[in-house]
């Protein structure tokens, strides 16, 4: 019963790349949206891969960590979706901005506080290292998604455009921590409402993306 929180982020992935890839036949759409399909893409590969592994072995197999290169590459992609001309743009570094971005280091403080009861769960070593590699770029995507949704708009109509997407992309980011940590802690009721909660992240964030572009103004 374990897989089947896995399973739930898998069929709300596809439904979410469903809606992405239609809005991208109807228009062109800018690079973060893209980078979002990206990121929710890469994940359900992983997942794909631990669905299947288990389904074969019947067992979640600690040591075999190549699904986890999904959550890896999901979390990768939604950072370069909020770094460089994307922040460029939002935050100019004026004194207007300094509130915005030390109020924004709460997020990473939230992500490593969740990665502390991992590193003492009774798992391998190497699973320990994997979250780590997970955690790390999460932390940094966490900041800039939070900055980027209580930044100053400025006049813009951009930032103010996308802060439900920031939203929903912070949600996505500490929703798929909150998932990983509970399949080190707990049975598989836990695991499908978290499993449940974070697939419906994936599909709001890719909805979000989608109406932010439409409210874009700049």
């Amino acid at each position: 019963m374990l897989e089947l929180g896995d399973e739930v982020v898998a069929l709300l992935s596809v439904a979410a790349l469903i809606y992405g890839f239609c809005k991208m036949l109807s228009r062109k759409l800018p690079l973060y949206f893209q980078l979002s399909m990206a990121a929710v893409a890469c994940l359900l590969l992983g997942y794909i891969f631990d669905v299947c592994d288990y389904m074969i072995h019947g067992v979640h197999d600690d040591e075999y960590l190549i699904g986890y290169l999904g959550s890896i590459g999901s979390v990768l992609f939604l950072l370069t979706a909020s770094v460089g001309y994307m922040d460029g743009i939002m935050d100019d570094r004026s004194p207007q901005m300094k509130k915005s971005r030390w109020l924004a280091l709460i997020a990473p403080v939230l992500v490593i506080a969740l990665l502390i009861p991992n590193m003492f769960a009774d798992v391998p070593a190497a699973t320990k290292f994997i979250y780590s590699v997970v955690w790390i770029p999460s932390a940094f995507s966490a900041y800039f998604n939070l900055k980027h949704a209580i930044i100053p708009d400025m006049g813009f109509g951009f930032v103010k455009a996308i802060r439900p997407f920031n939203l929903a992309a912070l949600s996505f980011n500490l929703l798929q921590l909150i998932h990983l940590t509970v399949w080190n802690f707990c049975d598989w009721i836990p695991l499908l409402i978290s499993g449940t909660a974070f697939g419906l992240s994936a599909v709001v964030m890719i909805v979000m993306a989608d109406k932010g572009v439409k409210r874009w103004t700049l």
